[in-house]
């Protein structure tokens, strides 16, 4: 996985777990990944950075984050 997929995948997780009451609202929709893409496009920089900073701070610490396989 290349780094930005990686950064991107983190930062949507990020967006998911800070934002579960809007995903649950999403959910009751009739098309809630079109409302979730959506709704993280309006958010996408700012949980890119906060991503990005967590893996600076755990870089710091000696720890990196990777994905694991599936």
């Amino acid at each position: 996985m290349k780094r930005d997929e990686l950064v991107t995948n983190g930062a949507f997780a990020l967006y998911r777990s800070e934002m579960s009451y809007r995903i649950s609202e999403f959910e009751k929709s009739a098309n809630p990944d079109a409302l979730i893409a959506a709704d993280f496009a309006k958010f996408r920089n700012r949980y890119t950075r906060k991503f990005e900073d967590m893996v600076g701070h755990f870089a710091e610490q000696g720890l990196e984050i990777v994905r694991m396989a599936s």
